[in-house]
């Protein structure tokens, strides 16, 4: 060591010496410094020494260091971040980073340590090129940059980033013996996808064609029995996958888990809409569902898909009218064809003679129920859904369904007979004419009805209850409303009266309450009527006013009561005479004063009498 220091030493010092002829020259330190690369001004060569830079800290670099102002070329090394430093263009620049995370920057094809924010590829906006053979199998980029952008729907995006893969792409498969499942592109430019099935099947689907006659095919197979399955997953149900439709040696199944029977088998119900060519035969299936043709014999015919009776053959079935000639009249509504002798024809006709015939009537209007002759006896007609109108009063809202039962006679006159129904009215009305009816002043005739789980009891009085919507249903409450035939007595609360009237609790009678108000003096006159049975007097203000109450002058009154009180108030009482009218008396008099109260009753058709009077 103390060898080689010397001998550098003394190098140097001849360099010094000879610093300025070496100026223009070469210099070569270390091993075998006579042997000059004539490209170098500096070499050094050693197999035990290395070149020492100069060892700064970063401060001296910075300004106010003694380094601020070096020249664009110095070299340095800077102890406190172990990493070279360059003066370039007037600026400390870092060439290079030494530091314990100097690794971190750098790829290894060795393996790495990545961190958080690690990656791999370019942060300008160039592509990033994976190659093998000098041939591009990976790029990444925008869609631009790649040179992908195309002028039709999805590729104009120019700043879509995109993986571009420039080869097929085969995926590991160990339980695969055959057929490894790869994409890829053929010859065509056709998309592909093949692979692996059950360890020994294949599959394989994609875009297919050539020359603009592009399709989509789906293989599947090695044996010829692998079927392609379409299922469905809802997560609530048991079992979660189901399967839809199946396709298995060239057979379509639907809702089945098995090999399909037929060509097509559906199992379910099934539709179709819409409709194409015109039809030559029918279909028809078997116990099995199996479908087939469906013959047609010379009965029937199809001709342009509409299949029809053969004209030209007997009915079926039909002998007695087989061979015989039916009239081409257009029937009425409800009409029959009859035998008819004359003609040695079927005719139109209706369908009973002297009975009953059916109609539906095509407005609310029941004047329209008509009978059309005398020898039907009865026609019924149903009602067109709406409420009746010319008909029974049936309710503010009525029913919809109705029907109406109609009669026609002849008497002198014809006139119709109805009888109106429906779910709670029954109604009778006799009409003038027919089959026109007129309004002849009659009306409509309700009969009263109540409900069918009532059983009326002997003596019990009815009365108007309707249950639901009725117009004309009576109810009966024979312990509280009871008629006595035998004894003529009425009891109300009780069925058993002993009286001609037994009312079983309390009663209420009119009450006429005459004020005596104002001030001054005066009388006040108030006359009784049949609407009223008392009169109640009081006086309400301060006056001197006295009253007098007049009983009726009907000429029909025997047995009538009134009741007069007099009542005081903090004003007094005022004087009240009771006066009789239209010839009666009070006790034979024209009147009497009332000093607390007085009732009288009406005796004959020219007196009163007092029945009680204080």
């Amino acid at each position: 060591m103390k060898l080689q220091s010397w001998k550098a030493g003394a190098v140097l010092a001849v360099c010094c010496i000879f610093a300025g002829r070496l100026t223009a020259q070469q210099l070569k330190l270390g091993k075998s410094p006579t042997q000059l690369d004539k490209n170098a001004l500096l070499e050094l060569n050693s197999e035990k020494q290395g070149f020492l830079l100069p060892r700064v800290l970063k401060s001296q670099l910075l300004a106010g260091g003694t380094l601020e102002t070096a020249q664009d070329g110095m070299f340095v090394f800077v102890r406190d971040e172990a990493c070279l430093y360059l003066k370039k263009n007037g600026v400390w620049v870092k060439v290079a980073d030494y530091g314990s995370g100097a690794a971190l920057n750098n790829w290894l094809l060795s393996g790495n340590t990545g961190a958080t924010g690690s990656f791999l590829g370019n942060i300008d906006d160039v592509p990033m090129v994976i190659k093998s053979k000098n041939l591009s199998y990976l790029e990444f980029g925008r869609r631009d940059l790649l040179g992908l952008t195309d002028n039709y729907p999805d590729y104009t995006n120019k700043d879509q980033k995109v993986t571009y893969l420039r080869s097929a792409l085969q995926f590991e498969a160990p339980g695969a013996s055959f057929y490894k499942p790869m994409f890829f592109v053929d010859a065509n430019g056709n998309f592909r996808m093949k692979g692996s099935s059950a360890g020994t099947d294949l599959f394989e689907f994609g875009a297919t064609g050539t020359n603009n006659n592009g399709g989509f095919d789906f293989i599947i197979g090695d044996d010829g029995n692998e079927p392609i399955i379409f299922k469905s997953y809802t997560f609530n149900a048991t079992p979660n996958i189901a399967e839809m439709m199946r396709i298995q040696s060239g057979k379509v199944g639907i809702g089945l888990t098995g090999m399909p029977a037929r060509t097509f088998h559906v199992n379910g119900d099934m539709r179709l809409v819409g409709s194409a060519g015109t039809p030559t035969g029918m279909l028809g299936r078997d116990a099995n569902g199996d479908v087939g043709n469906v013959g047609i014999d010379a009965t029937l015919k199809m001709t342009a898909g509409v299949l029809s009776a053969n004209s030209t053959t007997a009915l079926w079935n039909a002998s007695q009218i087989q061979g015989m000639n039916v009239a081409t009249t257009t029937p009425g509504d409800g009409q029959v064809l009859k035998w008819n002798v004359a003609s040695s024809s079927f005719l139109p006709a209706d369908d009973i003679t002297g009975g009953t015939s059916y109609g539906t009537l095509t407005s609310s209007d029941i004047k329209g129920a008509i009978s059309t002759d005398p020898m039907y006896r009865l026609r019924i007609w149903k009602g067109n859904g709406e409420k009746v109108t010319n008909g029974p009063d049936t309710g503010p809202t009525g029913a919809a369904a109705w029907s109406v039962l109609s009669f026609q006679n002849t008497a002198g006159a014809d006139y119709t007979t109805q009888m109106y129904f429906d779910k709670n009215t029954l109604a009778l009305k006799e009409w003038s004419g027919g089959p026109t009816l007129t309004d002849n002043g009659n009306p409509w005739y309700k009969v009263v009805t109540t409900p069918g789980s009532l059983n009326f009891t002997d003596g019990g009085l009815i009365y108007a209850s309707k249950s639901i919507d009725a117009t004309s249903e009576v109810n009966q409450d024979a312990a509280n409303l009871f008629w006595d035939k035998g004894s003529k007595d009425l009891g109300i609360r009780t069925n058993s009266p002993n009286s001609a009237l037994q009312v079983n609790g309390s009663f209420s009678l009119p009450v006429n309450y005459v004020p005596v108000s104002g001030t001054g003096g005066g009388t006040i006159t108030f006359n009784l009527n049949a609407n009223m049975y008392s009169a109640v007097v009081r006086r309400t203000s301060s006056n001197s006013k006295s009253v007098n109450v007049t009983l009726p002058a009907e000429t029909n009154m025997v047995g009538r009561i009134y009741i007069i009180r007099k009542l005081s108030s903090t004003f007094g009482a005022p004087t009240v005479t009771l006066s009789a009218s239209g010839g009666y008396t009070i006790d034979s008099n024209a009147s009497i004063t009332i000093t607390k109260y007085a009732m009288v009753q009406c005796l004959s058709t020219t007196e009163w009498v007092t029945l009680v009077a204080n």
